[in-house]
């Protein structure tokens, strides 16, 4: 008989959103619903985050080597800010299957963490992405296209090219979490493990 082995979590690093950045994407989503209707499986905007590494399951012991890698990566990071850009979809709003909203501000320093955090977690056997790092807010997901025509399709990311983002003010990234994601019939639920922070903001 075999032994078990250890816990598993799913889990993953992003950047929480202040409640002024969650309240606008609820808007936005609202204002989509209209044109989705049950075409999208809508994001609780309770739950919006900006992703910067997917774990997958991940052995509850190495939870803490994750937690100081994280620390090394981030620490020497300052603090910066974004703001909610222009929506989108992809691939495409002619075909889209992921619709987001885009951001804005110093987009080069969260690159930068982006790439540590990456780094990072490479001695952890945690592979860089394949994909170029994309930065997005995900507001919905199409369903699949047995499910939804073209023509509906089509109308989506119509609807999505031309909405309007309400004014936000700029939110400051001063901290990543590491972050559980709990599948559950009426949607994920996402639970905080650790935060690690960054130093603080450099003035311009």
């Amino acid at each position: 008989m075999s032994t078990p082995g250890p816990p598993h979590v799913r889990a993953f690093v992003a950047i929480e959103l202040p409640e002024g950045i969650r309240s606008a994407l609820s808007r936005v989503i609202v204002g989509l619903r209209g044109s989705g209707g049950d075409a999208v499986r809508w994001v609780n905007p309770g739950g919006i985050h900006l992703t910067l590494k997917f774990l997958g399951d991940v052995e509850e012991p190495l939870i803490t080597d994750l937690v100081r890698a994280l620390e090394a990566a981030c620490g020497p990071v300052p603090a910066f800010s974004l703001a909610l850009g222009t929506p989108g979809a992809f691939p495409s709003t002619g075909s889209p299957r992921v619709l987001w909203i885009g951001l804005t501000g110093q987009l080069d320093s969260l690159a930068f963490l982006q790439r540590r955090v990456e780094d990072s977690l490479q001695p952890l056997r945690f592979p860089p992405e394949d994909r170029a790092f994309s930065p997005h807010l995900t507001l919905g997901r199409v369903r699949e296209s047995r499910q939804v025509g073209t023509a509906q399709r089509r109308q989506l990311g119509q609807a999505i090219s031309a909405c309007q983002v309400p004014p936000a003010q700029p939110f400051v990234v001063d901290g990543v979490a590491l972050i559980r994601s709990q599948l559950t019939p009426q949607g994920a639920i996402y639970t905080r493990l650790h935060r690690v922070g960054l130093a603080p903001l450099v003035s311009p």
